[in-house]
């Protein structure tokens, strides 16, 4: 952080708190954080473009409004790894967030709820599935949202798959009701049909199959299980696009996040993927005011920076918040998560057994300046804030 308020302090967050740089971008009304299940970062690439599983997220991306950061680690193997990283800023670090007393105490002083109000927005969760689910719900209020909205509260019917409702049907009624919200907010979307049991009607809704598979190489091409992976890919790929055309159309001063909740689980075209695509997601910044210049060319980080970049992006100069790690508009660090660090050309698991180099300037993992005592305070933040309070004892 930019200094501990009090050197002695036994209060965790006076480590945490940092000081905004003063905004970027003409604050939104609208502000929309989609966490987009399974959504991966390796059919982005251009080598995978052909194959068009990713064409509507990338004709996001092409946009002059838009910056995509292609060095960003999941916060863990789960979509619940994501979620704690998106409504607390915190990292994971093996205990159920949802279930440890000190979530549902009091929010989280990184938290986005919160520290989102004080600048005048109002937050709300989305959520296509069971509210029970992890117990999100309870999750949500806790860390400061003023509603969740699930499948019950949406009204939407079971559907074959047990997650919930499919994208179409849970983002055309979300859709709806943030039509009847007219105050600034912030918009958490958590998707679900990328995921198995793959239950989407994939003929009806027009994926073209036998034209993908073509494209397929010889011994990928006969494996059916594999196309529907990729046709559901494809599908929610396709319903993200649409809803942000649709918000865009009604709102246009909007700011859209999109992030992967983790990579893909086996679907990938080689037999062993490589680090990267096994471990990278997509995190993508679209809206009115957004360039590339705003971000470093060489920016690498990790799902816990989500908040402090969307604070850095529009809190007015000298607003104070709390956050582990800095915004990825400094591009100060590498990225972090329990397992695994990743830079922008070098990605190895944390213990130094394996690493993997990737991209056009890559640089052997042994020649980059990692500040290991770092990392441990972040896990040691996280996991003490989460299981023993806010209180150093």
């Amino acid at each position: 952080a930019d200094s501990p308020t009090k050197t002695e302090s036994m209060l965790l967050k006076d480590y945490t708190v940092r000081h905004a740089k003063g905004s970027q971008i003409e604050a939104p009304k609208k502000i929309f954080i989609i966490i987009a299940e399974s959504y991966a970062q390796w059919p982005m690439q251009p080598e995978y473009a052909k194959y068009g599983i990713s064409s509507g997220v990338g004709q996001i991306v092409n946009k002059p409004n838009s910056v995509w950061l292609q060095s960003i680690l999941t916060n863990g193997p789960s979509t619940i790894s994501a979620i704690t990283a998106t409504l607390t800023g915190l990292a994971e670090t093996g205990q159920v967030a949802t279930y440890q007393p000190e979530t549902h105490r009091q929010a989280y002083e990184t938290a986005l709820a919160p520290q989102m109000k004080k600048m005048g927005y109002k937050s709300y969760f989305w959520y296509g599935g069971p509210s029970g689910w992890f117990g999100i719900k309870k999750y949500a209020l806790s860390q400061g949202f003023e509603e969740f909205n699930g499948a019950g509260e949406l009204g939407l019917r079971a559907s074959e798959n047990r997650w919930g409702a499919a994208d179409k049907e849970f983002l055309t009624r979300a859709a709806q009701g943030i039509a009847q919200i007219n105050e600034p907010s912030v918009h958490v979307m958590l998707t679900i049909s990328n995921h198995s049991p793959y239950t989407i009607d994939l003929a009806k809704e027009g994926f073209p199959k036998e034209e993908v598979r073509k494209l397929l190489p010889k011994e990928k091409q006969s494996d059916e299980e594999f196309l529907i992976e990729l046709g559901h890919q494809w599908y929610a790929d396709r319903e993200i696009k649409r809803f942000i055309d649709q918000m865009e159309k009604e709102e246009p001063n909007s700011l859209f996040i999109i992030v992967g909740d983790h990579g893909s689980r086996a679907m990938y075209l080689e037999n062993s993927p490589s680090l990267y695509h096994h471990n990278s997601v997509p995190l993508i910044f679209c809206g009115k005011g957004i360039s590339k210049n705003q971000f470093p060319s060489q920016v690498a980080g990790g799902q816990i920076q989500i908040i402090p970049t969307l604070i850095e992006l529009i809190a007015p100069k000298g607003f104070a918040y709390y956050s582990l790690m800095p915004s990825l508009t400094e591009g100060r660090y590498y990225g972090l998560n329990s397992s695994h660090w990743m830079n922008t050309s070098v990605i190895a698991n944390r213990s130094g057994e394996k690493s993997q180099v990737y991209g056009e300037n890559s640089t052997p993992a042994n020649q980059v300046n990692r500040d290991q005592e770092w990392e441990e305070a972040i896990f040691a933040y996280s996991w003490w804030r989460a299981v023993k309070g806010e209180q150093l004892k």
